[in-house]
C-alpha cells in the first residue's frame, strides 16, 4: 500500500455466536445474512478477523452436536483466514477482570479482552456480551 494511503480494511474480533451462523443450515438462526456477509468480506480481503483459541473449541463443540457433516465444516473453518491468538497472561488477566466487573463468563470475557488489546471491536451476537461490551461490541445485527 503506498504510503499516506488508509487502509481501508477493517479489522474485528470474532466470536463464536457469529462464527457458528456460517455453517448452520440457511434459517436455523437469526442474524445469518448479516453472518454470512461478514464471512464474504473476510474471504475476499476486505475485512480481518481475529479470535482467540477458544473459538476452535466452542465451534467444534456445537458442530459436533448439531451437525451431521462436522467434520467438513470444521476443516472449511480451519482453512479460513482468521488470525487465532494464544492470549498471553495479561490478556487473560483482562479477562478475568472483565468478568468479575461485568458479571460475564469467563469464556466471553476473554473475546472482550482480545478485542480490548487489539483496539478493535468485538463482532457478536451474544446480547449479554454486546451489553458488558459498552461500545466495544458490536452486534452482528448491525454488521455492514
Amino acid at each position: 500500500m503506498p504510503c499516506g494511503e488508509p487502509d481501508i480494511r477493517r479489522r474485528f474480533v470474532v466470536d463464536t455466536s457469529v462464527v457458528v451462523k456460517w455453517y448452520l443450515p440457511e434459517g436455523a438462526e437469526p442474524r445469518q445474512r448479516e453472518a454470512a456477509s461478514a464471512l464474504d468480506l473476510l474471504v475476499t480481503g476486505q475485512i480481518e478477523l481475529d479470535a482467540p483459541t477458544l473459538v476452535h473449541y466452542e465451534l467444534g463443540n456445537v458442530l459436533a452436536r448439531r451437525l451431521g457433516r462436522s467434520e467438513e465444516s470444521y476443516a472449511n473453518f480451519l482453512a479460513l483466514p482468521v488470525t487465532i491468538h494464544a492470549l498471553q497472561s495479561a490478556v487473560l488477566l483482562r479477562a478475568m477482570t472483565l468478568a468479575k466487573e461485568r458479571r460475564i463468563l469467563f469464556y466471553d470475557a476473554s473475546y472482550l479482552a482480545l478485542a480490548e488489546a487489539l483496539d478493535v471491536q468485538l463482532l457478536t451476537d451474544d446480547r449479554k456480551l454486546i451489553t458488558a461490551g459498552r461500545g466495544r461490541a458490536k452486534p452482528i445485527g448491525e454488521f455492514n
